[in-house]
């Protein structure tokens, strides 16, 4: 038969801090214009580096920052955007991930990529005036107000 035989162990837990969360200054959603009209635009990624980093030491983490195209990537992590400070897209989330040295513990954080229009500029119609006297002008001088609202 079994016999109600135990042996009873200590165990400690041990609950590692993650990096800490970006700060409020964090870039989301990163707003490019597609200065082209081909719905692309450029992303410097790393402009939020300062914020994924906020006021921890530089030193106790893998540098530089690395940016991923899924949540997958960044967690294995693996497929880092490469160059991540010309990083070309029609808009999308991007992942972050900041890892600690001391811990290996990381954070990964999300913000989105927003490809901004430019507004299309219609063509307008021809404005006329009669010669006016306002502003200091008078009747005779060619000059007008218009009211371009």
């Amino acid at each position: 038969g079994i016999l109600p035989c135990y042996t009873i162990v200590e165990l400690e837990l041990v609950v590692i801090a993650l990096p800490d969360a970006p700060t409020t200054e964090f870039i989301n959603p990163m707003l490019v214009c597609d200065d082209t009209g081909d719905g692309m635009a450029t992303f410097d990624l790393t402009l939020n580096d300062p914020f994924v980093l906020g006021v921890q030491n530089p030193s106790d983490f893998v540098l530089p920052i690395t940016y991923y195209l899924s949540e997958a990537d960044a967690m294995a992590p693996t497929g880092a955007i490469d160059p991540a400070d010309a990083f070309v897209s029609s808009g999308q989330p991007i992942w972050v991930r900041l890892e600690s040295t001391i811990t290996g513990c990381s954070r990964i954080s999300s913000f989105d990529l927003v490809v901004g229009t430019f507004p299309i500029i219609g063509a307008g119609d021809d404005l006329f005036a009669c010669d006016d006297e306002v502003n200091g002008s008078d009747a005779f001088d060619g000059i007008s107000t218009f009211d371009l609202t």
